[in-house]
């Protein structure tokens, strides 16, 4: 969990009222208080807690994500979501990657015929897992580097890609 320590403690330092950071398709949020279901859309992203949770909606399914877990959606859906852990003392903290299919196809195109998942049913676009210390690893990596801007530019694209 110290790993989740570090994540923390590097998204509340970069957060910004907007969201932005200074990485092309990263965003950081921090929510102080719970909130009612609102509908909104997915977009196509890679979220990461790091502290707090959120609940969405997807007709019928219903997703839960907390500290220590991502979600993928990879197409753009309306959803119902909420943050269900959130308050002043300890916001409900995060990261957001932007997913671009072309990148994501290119990954798949590459990859060897057995890393693929081929599953049955019908695929539902939205997933939550927990993360592995790999990718955690590479989230507090990718965060670090905006405490060096110079770097940014090059190592920032291929953390993003280890990510992906």
């Amino acid at each position: 969990m110290e790993d989740v320590d570090e994540l923390r403690t590097l998204l509340a330092r970069h957060v910004r009222p907007d969201s932005t950071t200074p990485i092309d398709g990263v965003r950081i949020a921090s929510v102080e208080r719970s909130t009612p279901p609102s509908p909104e859309t997915s977009g196509t992203v890679w979220a990461l807690i790091a502290q707090g949770a959120k609940r969405i909606a997807l007709g019928d399914r219903v997703y839960e994500y907390r500290a220590g877990q991502y979600l993928v959606a990879s197409v753009d859906m309306p959803i119902t979501g909420h943050f269900i852990e959130a308050s002043p003392e300890r916001p409900a903290i995060g990261l957001g990657l932007t997913l671009h299919p072309a990148d994501v196809a290119e990954l798949l195109l590459r990859a060897a015929p057995g890393d693929v998942p081929t599953g049955g049913g019908t695929p539902s676009g939205m997933a939550v897992s927990d993360a592995p210390p790999e990718l955690i690893d590479a989230a507090i990596r990718l965060l670090r580097l905006l405490d060096r801007p110079h770097d940014l530019a090059v190592l920032a694209p291929l953390v993003k890609r280890e990510i992906l």
